[in-house]
């Protein structure tokens, strides 16, 4: 029993000691010497996500979808995830619960929020949780894809073919076929078919004919 109390006591003394050496060092901490944390140290921006925005996040069979806007070039994506896009940004993991998705660009990986398009680095370890619900949990995704038809209709019309003759004025209607367009489809006659085979510009054709 005495030598329960003696322990006892040798501990607390011990933990005395620790406690008032801490104490010298506390003073330091205190001060700061180095620096306080800044927000802006806890949470930086990549340059790649300042003009990015999580538009919409839905299902397609089972395989989860979110759809982006490029600011910066007036944009819409959508990416599926485990895609990349053109210029390398990975959809990497959909979060129901925050209304969030984890996008990687090279070396950095950062969160997209749906509420303001804001993005953040907040750990990467958060699982979706069990039992998410397949079906939309946000869905401003027909605006999205209402915006996403409409430039690509732009796109389409801003693609027409324009023909001009090489001196770069109109060509002429009786010029279009072969001189200096496209060739137009010609119906071939069963004459200018044997023809062709004897030249050797078709393969022969093994198909019998009806002899009258």
């Amino acid at each position: 029993m005495k030598a329960v109390v003696t322990l006892s006591f040798t501990a607390l003394l011990l933990m005395a000691a620790h406690a008032a050496e801490w104490e010298r060092y506390q003073v330091i901490l205190d001060r700061h010497p180095f620096g306080a944390l800044t927000a802006k140290d806890a949470t930086v921006t990549p340059d790649y996500a300042k003009s990015l925005r999580l538009s919409a996040i839905w299902t397609v069979h089972g395989q989860l979808r979110a759809g982006f806007e490029d600011a910066a070039v007036k944009r819409d994506f959508v990416l599926a995830c485990g895609e990349k896009s053109e210029d390398g940004l990975e959809l990497v993991e959909v979060r129901y619960a925050d209304e969030a998705v984890v996008v990687r660009k090279g070396t950095e990986t950062t969160v997209l929020h749906m509420q303001a398009g804001a993005s953040t680095n907040t750990p990467l370890n958060i699982a979706p949780p069990p039992g998410s619900p397949a079906a939309l949990t946000i869905n401003p995704w027909r605006e999205f894809y209402e915006r996403y038809r409409s430039r690509r209709r732009e796109e389409r019309s801003n693609q027409v073919m324009q023909i001009t003759a090489p001196d770069g004025g109109p060509v002429p209607q009786m010029q279009m076929n072969g001189a200096v367009a496209p060739p137009m489809p010609t119906a071939i006659t069963p004459e200018m078919e044997s023809q062709l085979q004897t030249q050797g510009v078709i393969p022969p054709s093994h198909k019998k004919r009806k002899s009258y």
